[in-house]
C-alpha cells in the first residue's frame, strides 16, 4: 500500500509542476502579446505623426534653403569684390 501511495504523491507533485510550468507560459506569451499591441499602436502613432509634420517640416526647409542662398551669394559677392562696403552691410 505505500508503494502506490508514494507514486501517487509523485504523480500529483508532477502534474502540479507541469502546470505551474503551464501558467508561466501562458502568463509569458500573453506578456509578449500584449507588448507586441503597444509597440503595434505607437508605430502607428509615430506614422500618424510624421504625415501631420511633413509639410510643416518642408515648408521651413524651403525657406531655409532660401536664406542660406542668399548669404551665400552675399558673403561669395564681397570675396571677390574686396568692397569694404559689402562687408559693413553684412
Amino acid at each position: 500500500m505505500r508503494r502506490w501511495s508514494k507514486k501517487r504523491w509523485q504523480v500529483g507533485v508532477e502534474l502540479a509542476l507541469y502546470l505551474v510550468v503551464l501558467a508561466i507560459l501562458e502568463l509569458a506569451i500573453g506578456f509578449y502579446v500584449y507588448k507586441s499591441f503597444q509597440t503595434v499602436e505607437k508605430i502607428d502613432d509615430v506614422r500618424v505623426t510624421f504625415r501631420n509634420m511633413t509639410n510643416d517640416y518642408l515648408r521651413i526647409a524651403t525657406r531655409l534653403e532660401v536664406s542660406v542662398t542668399e548669404l551665400n551669394d552675399l558673403v561669395s559677392r564681397s570675396a571677390l569684390r574686396h568692397d569694404p562696403a559689402d562687408a559693413e552691410s553684412f
